[in-house]
């Protein structure tokens, strides 16, 4: 029996709709970051990932990352945006959608990334 899997188009999946103020955008090949006040988004396509160099490259940001699944379970962690990379890569088959990366605040004041699916 073939194991059915949800097909995701990408064209449609749109980014959690943010109030529309004044940001900052940057544009990677494959990746778009929004920036607003304190909330910063970041788009992935899994399908057009760039190599781990050019991920490397053209990543204006190094910050502490958790991974959260569709069943907002925390998988991953990690502080390094090149071992993001590999995870996202290995999290293909888990995460087969666009993702949001939104910049939050601790408690200790630190600034934290938590992704989050987009359907």
């Amino acid at each position: 029996m073939a194991e059915n899997k949800k097909v995701y188009d990408f064209n449609k999946i749109q980014p959690l709709v943010i109030e529309k103020k004044e940001y900052k955008q940057w544009e990677g090949d494959k990746i778009s970051i929004e920036e607003l006040e304190n909330k910063v988004v970041v788009v992935v396509d899994f399908e057009k990932m760039p190599s781990k160099s050019e991920y490397k490259a053209q990543t204006p940001f190094y910050a502490s990352i958790q991974m959260i699944s569709a069943d907002n379970k925390k998988f991953w962690t990690t502080t390094s945006s090149s071992v993001l990379l590999e995870t996202l890569e290995a999290s293909k088959s888990q995460m087969p959608y666009k993702v949001m990366l939104t910049k939050e605040k601790s408690k200790r004041g630190r600034r934290y990334w938590v992704f989050k699916s987009v359907e």
